[in-house]
């Protein structure tokens, strides 16, 4: 699959109508397109040569999507922008009200891991986590 800049324009431009009708701040909407501009050559790459790129970074310790995010700050901020969003959806926000902080710290935590930041995660697992909040796909693809 190959993404040229007029598409990821465009599915910028269809997140922001989303946004919209979701009810979200201009600020906040603002704020998670210009996040998503530093991937944009990592999208618009072709996909096989992505991945393969990708696979070889990755074993040489040389992915730098966590950099490219702005390291913790960056992604602390996204995780930020992202729960400003969440928390205005009906169909998540009872599962994320009660222990925002606490979810949101530990998530910013995880995220910083998985995109080859510093490994600090001392958490469950995910699956233990979600198993008895009653969370399903539908609630996953919400978020």
């Amino acid at each position: 699959m190959n993404i040229s800049d007029y598409h990821f324009d465009c599915i910028l431009d269809i997140i922001k109508q989303v946004l919209v009708d979701a009810g979200v701040k201009p600020k906040d909407s603002i704020e998670a397109l210009m996040i998503l501009q530093p991937v944009r050559a990592d999208v618009t790459t072709g996909f096989t040569v992505r991945m393969e790129m990708a696979r070889k970074n990755v074993e040489k310790g040389k992915d730098q999507l966590y950099k490219r995010l702005g390291e913790s700050a960056g992604i602390t901020q996204l995780i930020d922008s992202l729960y400003n969003i969440a928390l205005m959806d009906a169909r998540i926000k009872e599962f994320l009200t009660e222990h925002k902080d606490r979810i949101k710290a530990a998530q910013t935590i995880y995220i910083v891991e998985l995109l080859g930041g510093p490994k600090s995660y001392k958490g469950k697992e995910l699956p233990d986590i979600h198993k008895n909040l009653g969370i399903n796909d539908y609630h996953f693809d919400a978020f």
